[in-house]
């Protein structure tokens, strides 16, 4: 399902990352929230889900879906 959907509109510039990263990422803002719980087995999803908080995401990009969403 993940190589279907592609969220990098959502970020800013253009960062190298995986789409599930782009969604841990997106969970902090769509709506904002300051914590996300996560469960994990294997260490390398966990270092990734933790690299993925310092993407920069497009606040303009970020607003347009809000406008969006809410009709």
């Amino acid at each position: 399902m993940w190589d279907a959907i592609d969220l990098r509109a959502f970020l800013a510039d253009h960062q190298q990352c995986t789409t599930p990263q782009v969604a841990f990422r997106l969970a902090y803002e769509l709506p904002p929230v300051a914590l996300v719980a996560v469960g994990t087995s294997n260490v390398d999803h966990l270092r990734d889900l933790c690299a993925a908080t310092r993407l920069a995401i497009s606040e303009t990009a970020i607003h347009r879906y809000r406008e969006l969403i809410t009709g």
